[in-house]
């Protein structure tokens, strides 16, 4: 069996929110228009997000429930006179950062590839702004799914499952023939015993009446190894599938990604692109690797003990 998981790796992608330094960002401004946002009001955010930041929840403010909640609550908060805190500028800044306009980049090897928010990054470097809120979208292992290392072991112990059962069932026939080998030189020798009454042909007869029990207690040892064979062989099979669903999960996550970004660089959309490669791939080499196990449990359960 040739190996299936040997060294590639896959991290999947996931989006979280973040604050980010705006200053390690690199955007062209001759390429922007300013239509939707004035320079003005880019800046007038910042300053508004700044008084907003000490009252902002500390949950995912991206989910469109908690940002509601916190928008709710910052539209009722009051400063020690009875006045309200923020207005309704300020409010519409909150939409601007945590509704459908949110920031959103990825994460990529040279740096960052930016989807939504250019604008607002680069004032934000124009006027040493140190951190905005971000949704970012980067490569993170995902302890759920198992390690190619693991996946190799599994891979391993199909093989040796499969020549295992291929040494027992060997075993088995060679046991056999000696219990029926022994079987019939016991029935000679019980018959000439019992005709002569030697205590010599009883001796030769325990000794082969012990040989025989222990020809039988060596295909019950067979048996028992076979059955805990079996065993971990359904919990393999079972680890296997179960890793079978999530990458076909994390596959179809980073399909509908390449769906959303197609206009993103060309950088981004070559690591997305080979992470997909990589899940097909991994996905295959699953397909095989359950075949094999099957393989392995056919042949213990084939064993005739």
């Amino acid at each position: 069996m040739e190996k299936l998981f040997e060294s590639k790796e896959f991290n999947e992608w996931q989006s979280r929110p973040a604050w980010v330094n705006p200053q390690e960002f690199e955007v062209n401004g001759d390429e922007l228009e300013w239509n939707k946002l004035t320079r003005e009001n880019a800046v007038e955010s910042f300053r508004s997000l700044e008084r907003m930041r000490p009252f902002l929840d500390k949950g995912n403010l991206f989910e469109k429930k908690n940002g509601y909640a916190c928008r709710e609550k910052l539209s009722e908060m009051k400063d020690d006179d009875g006045n309200l805190k923020f207005n309704d500028q300020d409010l519409r800044f909150f939409d601007l950062y945590f509704g459908n306009d949110h920031i959103y980049v990825t994460k990529i090897e040279s740096g960052f590839d930016i989807t939504n928010g250019r604008h607002r990054l680069l004032m934000a470097k124009e006027n040493g702004i140190k951190e905005l809120p971000v949704l970012l979208n980067e490569k993170v292992k995902k302890e759920s799914i198992m390690s190619n290392f693991e996946l190799a072991d599994i891979e391993k112990e199909s093989l040796e499952q499969n020549e295992e059962a291929e040494e027992m069932k060997e075993d088995i026939e060679q046991h056999r023939e000696r219990a029926g080998r022994l079987e019939d030189a016991l029935q000679k020798i019980r018959a000439a015993s019992a005709e002569i009454g030697s205590d010599q042909f009883r001796e030769v007869e325990q000794r082969t009446e012990d040989a025989k029990v222990e020809t039988e207690r060596q295909l019950e040892e067979i048996r028992k190894r076979r059955d805990e064979l079996l065993f971990e062989n359904k919990e393999l099979a079972g680890k296997v599938i179960e890793q079978n669903e999530k990458r076909k999960e994390v596959h179809q996550q980073v399909s509908k990604i390449k769906m959303m970004f197609e206009g993103a660089s060309d950088e981004f959309k070559s690591q997305i692109n080979r992470a997909g490669d990589v899940l097909s791939e991994e996905l295959g080499n699953l397909a095989i690797l359950q075949e094999d196990l099957l393989e392995a449990r056919n042949a213990l359960e084939n064993l005739n003990i």
